[in-house]
């Protein structure tokens, strides 16, 4: 069951309004793009959920803070007593791990995923338990972009590839269980905890003459 659906960004939005009326420089043309080919990932990840059996509650888009440390959710899926956390990356073209290192297809280093998904789980633990909430959470990276593809001398099974989606559907859908009334006020609680970070310090300097 769809608990909270996914908005698009009012970040997305309001440059989907000035990309239309102003020129973007080479940095903001990036920024924009990466948004929106992240938003189409997420969606696409969205309709992919739909095989899940009504006997989950799927929330999406979730902004939280615990403690003075903000930390974003793209899927969360309240299962009989487990918590499922799952980070939507629409990656694409030729990635590699050395060392525990990543590298995009131009050989640039950037930010560990799987690091960055470990510190989401351990404040959204932390959160749950601060609501009175104790459930096991189990974290995956989903890669869902057809042209990915990672070169790794390690097996990590917290990572889906896109070959691998309809293997973990069926695994998530082999034991349903109804969910008690406990199970949507968690969901509720977390929806409450939910916060909506303004944009409009991040847009392009623009003026009405412009």
């Amino acid at each position: 069951m769809l608990f909270r659906a996914r908005p698009e960004k009012l970040e997305l939005t309001l440059l989907k309004y000035l990309k239309s009326r102003m020129e973007f420089s080479y940095d903001q043309a990036l920024n924009y793009n990466n948004l929106a080919k992240g938003y189409e990932g997420e969606l696409k990840s969205d309709i992919w959920l739909k095989g899940l059996t009504e006997e989950w509650l799927i929330l999406h888009d979730l902004l939280f803070e615990y403690h003075g440390s903000k930390f974003q959710i793209d899927t969360l899926i309240i299962a009989y007593e487990k918590i499922y956390l799952l980070d939507v990356k629409y990656f694409e073209g030729d990635y590699s791990i050395k060392d525990d290192k990543w590298y995009n297809p131009a050989g640039a280093l950037q930010k560990n995923p799987l690091h960055q998904l470990e510190r989401c789980e351990t404040l959204l633990q932390k959160l749950m338990n601060a609501l009175g909430f104790h459930y096991p959470i189990e974290s995956y990276l989903i890669f869902n972009h057809t042209e990915f593809l990672l070169f790794t001398t390690s097996i990590h099974p917290t990572i889906i590839y896109p070959a691998q989606h309809n293997r973990f559907l069926k695994k998530l859908n082999m034991k349903p269980v109804k969910l008690h009334k406990k199970y949507y006020h968690l969901a509720q609680q977390l929806v409450d905890q939910h916060q909506e970070e303004s944009p409009y310090t991040r847009l392009p300097e623009y003026s009405y003459e412009k």
